[in-house]
C-alpha cells in the first residue's frame, strides 16, 4: 500500500520530500505552542503504515478521499477512518498533555 502511494507521488511534480522541509521551529495550530520540522517528520514516520500514507497524502499532498481510496483500493470510510486514527496519534505524539 506504502509503495503504491509513492509510485503515485512520486509521478506528480507538486509533492516535496522530508528532507527538504525547512528545519527552523514552525508554528502549529495549538495555541502558543510550537515544534520543530524535525520533531513532526519523526511523528509522522511513527504512524503505521496505513495511517501514515492517507496523512501523507489528505494532509500534505491534499488529495481527497475519493482520490486516496482509488488509489489506495481501499473505501472512502477507511481513508476517513485512517485520517481520523493518524491525527489522533499525532496528538498523542506532540502534545500529550491533551
Amino acid at each position: 500500500m506504502v509503495r503504491k502511494a509513492y509510485q503515485v507521488t512520486k509521478k506528480q511534480a507538486h509533492y516535496t520530500l522530508m528532507e527538504e522541509l525547512p528545519t527552523e521551529t514552525i508554528a502549529v495550530d495549538w495555541g502558543n505552542d510550537a515544534i520543530s520540522a524535525e520533531h513532526l517528520e519523526k511523528a509522522i514516520l511513527s504512524l503505521p503504515d496505513g495511517t501514515r500514507t492517507v496523512f501523507v497524502l489528505a494532509e500534505i499532498e491534499g488529495y481527497t478521499h475519493r482520490e486516496i481510496a482509488e488509489t489506495l483500493g481501499v473505501s472512502e470510510g477507511t481513508s476517513k477512518s485512517q485520517l481520523f486514527y493518524a491525527k489522533k496519534r499525532l496528538r498523542e505524539i506532540l502534545h500529550p498533555k491533551w
